[in-house]
């Protein structure tokens, strides 16, 4: 019997486990909804206001439909823990864990262990469960306050005569009764119609037993539950509410038996078979529960479709004067009861015919799984995402916005993820239809702010159905610059910005600073305007760029800038089409000027006070091509343009580790100075001369003590070190000494492969040290001894074929660049091209000494008026073979695939090349044989033909 028991205890605990699990696993994950930022508004609210049942929406007093219990458990939960989501949704959690082993408990007393616990994996597995477990809201509360109502009921009908139990437990339970049923009742309305079905149980206890403090506790319970009353009929007086329709008894039925089987996350028409096996053993569980007298399998069947029937038809009854019914959340508290029967089907057809009833729990396990699997990872199963709404407006918004809800009631959600403070307003107000006067004072909002967003739901979702008036309106009235939709199950929600500035000008106005870049001869950068004052780490830079036509743009071209610091390293990036796709490049008019706004987010750690450049491109997005820029005199300038300096400081609130996007976290501890969180390395596999980018996230724990520096290394597997260098943590214009306690810092590095590294396996490693002193940071990592190095990331470098030979050139030409590289000629495989075609070209170089710096190569197809018809840079050889892995007398050939432009007039061209630094622009100086250096430094080739 013992170890019968403690078998019993050891299963029971692992089902305890796997609730406990599924129900915390990403319990944060999903947005808050409507209804979860009402229950998050009134929990930070005082217990005298909770009890009022108040909500103000908008400066309009109303009244919650909701009893106050749940709300003021939450509330002492936040206050003690937090109003983070996961604090705040784990209240709901563990009332699910709860109701797990009391799942057992109920089901032990009403058949046997074995249905106890098969009820309490049921129950722990319940994909409906899971999805009400990580929600704001009061309904797994519900379910378990419901369960343990029954419970001690079952205690106070059934163990009141044992002569065992003495007379103050008689009366615990009897008290316990009426505790529960109250909590039930202040917490969701749906508990009268519980409290029906045990009126209905205790009158039928009275009659056949003449208990006369059956009716005591009934009344008591009632009693108690007065207050709630007026709240109650006021609800009904309400009339109907906003989606809430009359659904037929034959439809709340099947909805019932597919969410307390599968859940929420499944297509109803897909799983009809597997809800038809649910319900076949449900009858099973009904008709076969017990091995025992017919009379006592009769009764405890009767009890159980009591307790799931009873309310569900009140439910419907009631329906008839007030619609009641939208989903099976407003009949959770009678699932325990199905779980219970499930339970006995199994539990019976184990008994009668195990081969069944294997498959039957295989189709269970395989359903539950399905389910959960889409609950956690199926983006038609995201509740409303009004979180991803409202962190795209706060990413996205500037001084001069305004938020429009088109719903008031989402206000405290709003409320709740506004952490930048951006004023809103709802349009039409709470409680008012959409009129002239609304009209006006969506024209008085765009006389005042600068941009509106505007958040709704598309046609036919949940969120204000005159939602579409003002849009139309805003349609109609103002420049629409973003329109997106966010997924949400059953509602989509959606968000539009409007301008109430036409950004479409006759002519530019006077500009902060003027640039005046040509881009390909078809739009032109005229300036640009940044915001006064810095940028903080991790915020969006927003820049007004003020672009011109300079004629029938052919392509939908997108905006690409960059926020670079002295090194090259890339501390920013923002991408995007013009006006997010709303007035694409190819709609916009010659000679019109625009005003473009362009977001670029400069990235969490990026060390504060260096110098950081700005740099903006368009390309085409179907070639990924960009635009060559040229100067006022037609020379090509590359294809970035250079715009001024922005000034980065320390964000006000530093990132937490879960919002640093690090693509491998690895944590090691500096001398409890410093935390390296973990490390960027896209890099697996490296030739000599390559470029080794790697970025290292930092945690001051404390103020660091001195100057320290970072030494990495590339150690090959017999521990030689190749390459080893020195760098400032977070930059030379950043040392640590200017760190502050709890700050987050990114340092960002670049390591060149030796031209003469073999092939085999590396690994970088890093260790840091006192500047002054060489002392060096002993590291630690989680219960590991201190150790000197800290290892990162781990890559192949592989050999590189090289060539000595002169090879066999098709065009002879010799040229010098600035004494590092010679050009030895090159082969072009057509002399004529169509417009549209491609030239075939192969350039020799030989290198003449090593190279520390990375060269580009570009070449050119140009006109007799020297405009680019046709371009191709690159790293030589594709960017296989970066001149810093070049050897002395080592040759290359560079081949280049040149697109001609579509529209490139017939002609003759004339091919021209170079190499510069990619980092500045600057081009290698270039000699002819006789030594004298060629203009513009570049390289002319033969002509070609342009011609159909």
């Amino acid at each position: 019997m013992k170890s019968r028991n403690a078998l019993i205890i050891t299963v029971l605990s692992a089902i305890i486990m796997l609730a406990f699990g599924l129900r915390l696993y990403r319990l944060d994950a999903k947005s808050l909804w409507a209804d979860e930022g009402l229950s998050m508004y009134r929990a930070h609210k005082d217990l005298a206001f909770i009890l009022s049942n108040t909500i103000i929406i908008q400066g309009v007093v109303t009244e919650d439909l909701q009893p106050p219990l749940y709300f003021i458990l939450l509330r002492f939960l936040i206050e003690f823990a937090g109003d983070s989501e996961f604090a705040a949704k784990f209240l709901s959690g563990i009332f699910s864990v709860l109701t797990v082993p009391l799942l057992y408990t109920v089901g032990k007393k009403l058949f046997n262990p074995q249905v106890g616990l098969f009820a309490s994996f049921l129950g722990a597995s319940s994909p409906l469960y899971l999805w009400y477990s990580q929600e704001l809201r009061m309904y797994t509360m519900l379910a378990f306050l419901g369960l343990l109502s029954v419970y001690t009921l079952l205690k106070v009908t059934e163990g009141n005569d044992s002569a065992e139990e003495s007379d103050i437990s008689k009366w615990a339970w009897r008290c316990g009764y009426v505790l529960t049923t109250v909590a039930m009742l202040y917490t969701h309305y749906s508990g009268f119609f519980m409290f029906l079905f045990e009126f209905v149980v205790f009158l039928t206890f009275a009659i056949t037993g003449r208990k006369v403090w059956s009716v005591i506790l009934l009344l008591a319970a009632l009693m108690s539950a007065l207050p709630l009353v007026p709240f109650a009929l006021h609800r009904v007086q309400l009339g109907p509410e906003p989606l809430y329709r009359f659904v037929p008894l034959p439809i709340i039925l099947r909805d019932l038996l597919n969410s307390f089987s599968l859940g929420i996350s499944v297509s109803l028409r897909r799983v009809f078979w597997l809800d038809m096996i649910f319900l076949a053993v449900f009858v099973v569980g009904l008709l076969l529960s017990d091995e025992g007298k017919p009379e006592l399998r009769f009764r405890k069947s009767l009890l159980l479709l009591g307790y799931l029937f009873v309310p569900t038809l009140a439910l419907y009854l009631a329906s008839y004067i007030k619609p009641l019914y939208m989903g099976a959340r407003h009949l959770i508290i009678v699932s325990p009861a199905y779980y219970l029967i499930l339970a006995a089907g199994l539990v019976s057809l184990k008994r009668l015919w195990r081969p069944a009833f294997a498959l039957c729990l295989i189709v269970f396990l395989a359903g539950f799984a399905y389910s959960t699997r889409n609950y956690f990872f199926d983006e038609r199963y995201i509740k409303d995402d009004l979180r991803s709404m409202f962190r795209y407006v706060e990413r996205h918004s500037q001084p001069g916005d305004i938020v429009v809800l088109s719903d008031a009631v989402i206000c405290h959600v709003f409320d709740y993820y506004n952490r930048g403070g951006l004023p809103w307003t709802s349009l039409p107000r709470y409680g008012t239809p959409f009129t002239l006067e609304t009209i006006d004072e969506i024209q008085k909002l765009s006389d005042e702010y600068e941009r509106i967003w505007f958040a709704y739901g598309p046609s036919g979702a949940y969120y204000e159905p005159t939602a579409p008036l003002a849009k139309e309106w805003l349609d109609d009235n103002l420049f629409k610059a973003d329109d997106r939709a966010f997924h949400g199950y059953g509602t989509r929600v959606a968000l539009a910005c409007y301008l109430s500035q036409l950004p479409i000008l006759d002519q530019p106005p006077p500009l902060q600073e003027k640039v005046g870049a040509n881009l390909a001869h078809k739009l032109a950068l005229l300036g640009y305007e940044l915001p006064r004052g810095p940028v903080a780490a991790g915020e969006v830079l927003h820049v007004d760029l003020y672009w011109q036509a300079l004629g029938e743009v052919d392509e939908d071209y997108h905006i690409s800038a960059w926020l670079v610091d002295d090194e090259g390293h890339v501390c920013g990036h923002g991408d995007s089409e013009p006006f997010n796709s709303l007035y694409p490049t190819s709609q916009w008019e010659a000679g019109k000027v625009l005003r473009e706004t362009h977001e670029l987010p400069v990235q969490w750690g990026t060390p504060p006070g260096g110098s950081y450049k700005l740099e903006v491109e368009m390309y085409s997005p179907q070639t990924g091509r960009p635009l060559e820029v040229f100067d006022d005199n037609g020379i090509p300038q590359g294809t970035r343009v250079p715009l001024g300096a922005v000034n980065v400081i320390k964000p006000t609130h530093p990132p937490s580790a879960g919002e640093l996007p690090i693509q491998h976290r690895r944590r090691f501890d500096l001398d409890g100075q410093i935390a390296v969180l973990g490390y960027d390395c896209a890099d697996k596999e490296a030739g000599p001369g390559d470029a080794l980018h790697l970025s290292l996230y930092y945690l001051a724990r404390r103020k660091p003590e001195d100057d320290y520096r970072l030494n990495l290394q590339l150690v090959d597997e017999g521990g030689e070190v190749w390459v080893e260098e020195a760098f400032s943590p977070g930059g030379d214009s950043y040392p640590t000494t200017l760190w502050d306690e709890g700050e987050v810092v990114k340092g960002q590095y670049r390591l060149i492969v030796p031209a003469d590294a073999p092939a085999g396996q590396y690994r970088l490693r890093a260790r840091m040290y006192a500047a002054a002193t060489g002392e060096l940071l002993p590291v630690r990592r989680f219960w590991l001894l201190e150790r000197e190095f800290f290892d990162l990331a781990s890559l192949r470098i592989v050999e590189r074929e090289r060539r000595f030979e002169m090879p066999s050139i098709q065009h002879p030409l010799v040229a010098d660049l600035g004494d590092r590289v010679g050009f030895l000629g090159y082969d072009l495989e057509e002399t004529t091209v169509a417009p549209g075609g491609t030239l075939h070209l192969t350039l020799h170089w030989r290198c003449e000494r090593r190279m520390e710096t990375s060269y580009a190569v570009f070449t050119h197809l140009l006109d007799g008026e020297s405009r680019i018809w046709g371009q191709r840079d690159s790293i030589p050889a594709g960017g296989t073979r970066p001149t810093t892995g070049w050897i002395e007398g080592e040759i290359i050939a560079d081949r280049y695939e040149i697109p001609v432009e579509p529209e490139a007039p017939e002609g003759e061209y004339v091919l021209e090349i170079g190499m510069y630094d990619q980092a500045t622009g600057e081009r290698l100086p270039v000699f002819d044989e006789a030594g004298e250096r060629l203009p513009e430094d570049r390289i002319f080739l033969e002509e070609v033909g342009v011609s159909d």
